[in-house]
């Protein structure tokens, strides 16, 4: 389902609860029971828009020997902040392979956890940097772009 969002993006992702606000964050860190929450849109769009600079490096083949990979962005978003973006690139969305098509899913490994700021040692998903909530997993969602094949530009 398109939500409007440019760079032909499409949204892969499930349907739980969703947590599109620092307020809605924190209520459901007392509440959810540790139960896995989808970002909403706008908080999916933020991790989308720190992706652009790694995603103009697919585009101009900056990056185009590296198929696979995974780093961090920063979302504009504080009960985000810094998240992991996985990226997979496949050839072959034409006949003669002219186009790739890259998958990338954000929020991988991430939680509303080490909550406690600062934290000396933030461990994740734990009891560590917790207080008086349960911490909880983040559901990763996908984009798709596709893109004229870098190494097929002359």
């Amino acid at each position: 389902a398109s939500l409007g969002l440019p760079r032909s993006a499409s949204f892969i992702s499930s349907g739980v609860l969703t947590v599109d606000s620092t307020l809605l964050a924190w209520a459901f860190y007392h509440l959810g029971q540790g139960l896995e929450a989808e970002l909403g849109p706008n908080v999916q769009q933020s991790i989308i828009d720190a992706n652009s600079p790694r995603e103009a490096r697919l585009l101009d083949g900056s990056t185009a020997n590296q198929n696979n990979g995974r780093y961090g962005v920063k979302s504009s978003y504080t009960f985000v902040g810094d998240t992991v973006v996985k990226y997979l690139t496949t050839a072959g969305c034409g006949p003669n392979d002219d186009c790739c098509t890259t998958k990338f899913t954000g929020a991988v490994d991430d939680g509303f956890w080490d909550v406690i700021v600062p934290c000396w040692d933030p461990d994740g998903d734990g009891s560590n940097c917790e207080f008086k909530g349960v911490p909880y997993p983040f559901v990763p969602f996908s984009w798709i772009v596709e893109y004229d094949n870098p190494k097929k530009r002359k």
